[in-house]
């Protein structure tokens, strides 16, 4: 909700407008307007929004007389599930749609070998997961996990299966990554909308590298330095996780780089390029780990006709996989390389299909997903959606409406 939007009303001749003032009334209590409004009866308006992590359908006192909202906003359902899409019919009917989501982190294995590729869930918590990060030695998970921006970073034992709390904070936290250990982490932290990357060793307080970098993706150098994106269009750069130093690794004029992987088998170093604002195209590029810097030509890997993000190579360095719209929908392709001639061996091939708009990583926020490899397995966030269409009566009391009655 855009802090300079506003509900107005306007004569049917289009000759008069008044601002109601409603959408100030709703930010001064923290209520955020998801939808169109609903309904007007009366004296109420029904619209649907959110607070915190609830989405329900509200009212709002917006007398006809004076055309100025008034009051406060009250909640019309519980908010068990998101509730969005309201619609008024003339004799106080409802309908409206639920929504019940849920986010968790999913594991494919022989993801390389697209026929034998199976996938589990891996975490069942009721708030949703965001991010995973899985370490080189596939022992470690580590993710997000919360509601609205109050994430906290978790981490799972996969031998033992057990989950524990890494860091917890107040701050804005985004893309961990985890080294093989499982004891030291760096992350995205956000302190007043600014983008600082931070790194943490469990039990202790995070400790703050560098400003202005974001979305830690890969490790390099033996666990010495991390990749992060700066600016816009964005650059690829490298971080040192002791001293904080950082370098530009990766830019080109007109261009956004990011998503920076690097493999210690290989060494080579897989991106992503788009430029004003057109679709990423997926490159690889030589990176020495000797030479602290990528030589030579850049290696298309996708076309630049789909959308493709999120490269990740696989254990051995021999298979790249990745998220792409190629068949029109978010699946994760993948495509057998060749460290000696440096060139892709296979057509893309499809690791897994999202072809169901319920059950796809199409429905996360791009801020909120990612795509993770140990070995010949891949991890990622995939949104479930389920959707049931609820009708009822408004029961007015008085002049506002506080009771709900509901039938499937």
């Amino acid at each position: 909700m855009s802090s300079c939007s506003e509900w107005w009303v306007m004569t049917r001749d289009g000759k008069e407008e008044k601002n109601t003032g409603a959408l100030s009334l709703l930010r001064r209590e923290h209520v955020e307007l998801i939808d169109e409004i609903g309904g007007w009866y009366g004296n109420i308006v029904l619209f649907n929004a959110g607070q915190g992590p609830a989405w329900r359908l509200w009212e709002l006192k917006l007398p006809q007389s004076t055309l100025r909202a008034e009051g406060k906003p009250r909640p019309v359902t519980s908010g068990e599930a998101r509730e969005v899409a309201p619609s008024l019919a003339a004799n106080d009917t409802i309908a409206f749609e639920r929504l019940t989501a849920a986010l968790h982190i999913w594991k494919v294995d022989r993801a390389s070998e697209s026929r034998r590729a199976e996938a589990a869930k891996l975490t069942h918590d009721a708030a949703p997961d965001y991010s995973p990060n899985i370490s080189a030695n596939g022992r470690w998970l580590v993710f997000e996990r919360g509601f609205g921006t109050k994430h906290n970073i978790w981490i799972k034992d996969m031998q033992s299966g057990a989950e524990s709390l890494f860091v917890s904070s107040a701050m804005e936290k985004y893309s961990p990554i985890i080294d093989g250990t499982g004891r030291r982490l760096v992350f995205e932290g956000r302190e007043e909308n600014v983008a600082s990357v931070f790194t943490a060793v469990q039990g202790q307080a995070p400790r703050k590298l560098t400003m202005g970098c974001e979305n830690p993706t890969s490790w390099f150098d033996l666990n010495r330095s991390i990749l992060c994106k700066e600016g816009l269009p964005s650059k690829i750069k490298m971080v040192d996780v002791e001293t904080g130093a950082l370098i530009t690794v990766l830019e080109k004029k007109d261009y956004s780089l990011g998503d920076g992987t690097w493999s210690p088998q290989n060494q080579y170093l897989l991106f992503t390029a788009s430029r004003n604002g057109t679709a990423k195209q997926v490159f690889a590029v030589r990176f020495r780990e000797s030479a602290r810097m990528p030589v030579g030509e850049w290696i298309p890997i996708t076309s630049g006709t789909e959308f493709s993000g999120r490269p990740r190579w696989s254990g051995d360095g021999k298979t790249i996989f990745y998220l792409s719209t190629r068949d029109g929908f978010s699946c994760v392709w993948g495509q057998h390389f060749d460290p000696q001639s440096g060139r892709t061996t296979s057509p893309p091939f499809a690791v897994i299909h999202y072809h169901n708009p319920r059950f796809s990583p199409h429905v996360v926020v791009e801020r909120a997903f990612s795509l993770s490899a140990a070995g010949d397995s891949i991890y990622l966030n995939v949104g479930e959606i389920n959707t049931s269409v609820w009708i009822g009566t408004l029961k007015r009391h008085h002049s506002f409406s506080s009771l709900f009655q509901s039938q499937r």
